[in-house]
């Protein structure tokens, strides 16, 4: 009789410990669910394309910070622009959206107007890397758009 007591008890201990374990698991924010998303810091490398023949033009390389919340600062490649500011979001599985503006400036300092660019962005198994695709649209002193691109990224997540 003693080793069917036991038994129960192991079972109704398990039992117990399993149905805590799934509460808690119902109970994670879903941002915890994606401890390793797009957040963090990112080394990119990118080059800019020919839009309907897809060769390169450019290449250049930039620091991405996505930060939890779904905000965004990048530093780019030269000094005649601003840093970049942005948002994010996850579309489902890995794959993420992104859009951010930039200021550029002329030699003199003078505002030279704004560019937009707007990322997909595909998360690597391991979410140590990601590729992208992203459209630019840049903008003159009057907000008037005057040039769209097109370009690809790589990139390898900063530890």
């Amino acid at each position: 009789m003693k080793m069917h007591s036991l038994r129960t008890s192991l079972i109704v201990t398990l039992a117990l410990t399993v149905t805590q374990v799934l509460v808690l698991a119902q109970n994670v924010p879903d941002n915890f669910a994606h401890a390793r998303s797009v957040e963090g810091v990112w080394d990119v490398s990118g080059t800019a394309r020919q839009c309907d023949t897809g060769d390169p033009i450019v290449t250049f390389r930039a620091m991405n910070m996505f930060i939890r919340g779904g905000t965004l600062t990048e530093t780019g490649p030269n000094f005649l622009r601003s840093s970049s500011l942005g948002t994010w979001h996850h579309l489902g599985e890995r794959s993420y959206m992104a859009v951010f503006t930039l200021h550029r400036f002329s030699a003199d300092g003078s505002f030279a107007g704004r560019s937009k660019v707007t990322r997909n962005i595909e998360l690597s198994k391991d979410a140590g890397e990601f590729t992208s695709t992203y459209s630019l649209d840049v903008f003159n002193p009057a907000d008037e758009l005057i040039f769209t691109g097109c370009g690809t990224e790589t990139a390898k997540r900063v530890e």
